[in-house]
């Protein structure tokens, strides 16, 4: 079993990685982080059919990538619990929905426990959804 963080921006890494981690301790349960970016031009993760989505898509999800193997390298350096590199796993995803994203890595991993953040938007220009009628809320397993 493990614990999946869903990261979407690369200035909410940090705090949000912390608690992640401390959560995922506490559960003594590795950590996956998904590494989620916008694609709209994506049919399916990760595939696409012309070259300018591999320099734009691929370039923004391989910074928010970078970004989070920092974060968590500095987090576990200084982790006083016992953590290792190797509880810690990052994947990513480029697509144009974050819910079915997220939703295919609930069913390909073994995650008993998924965090996002509150504020998450499940498209990049729509509108925050409430609690009850989050779309990952209402679809999740």
């Amino acid at each position: 079993m493990s614990v999946l963080a869903v990261v979407t921006e690369r200035d909410q890494n940090r705090s949000f990685l912390a608690w992640a981690l401390t959560i995922a301790e506490a559960k003594q349960e590795r950590l996956v982080v998904l590494c989620w970016s916008y694609e709209p031009s994506v049919k399916f993760p990760l595939l696409a059919e012309n070259d300018e989505f591999l320099e734009g898509g691929l370039a923004e999800n391989e910074a928010l990538v970078n970004e989070t193997q920092e974060v968590l390298d500095e987090l576990v350096d200084h982790s006083e619990n016992g953590l290792t590199h190797e509880s810690v796993e990052i994947r990513r995803a480029i697509e144009p929905d974050l819910t079915t994203a997220t939703l295919a890595e609930i069913r390909a991993g073994n995650h008993d426990l998924v965090i996002v953040r509150s504020d998450e938007k499940t498209q990049p220009d729509g509108d925050d959804a409430e609690f009850g009628s989050h779309p990952l809320l209402r679809r999740s397993p």
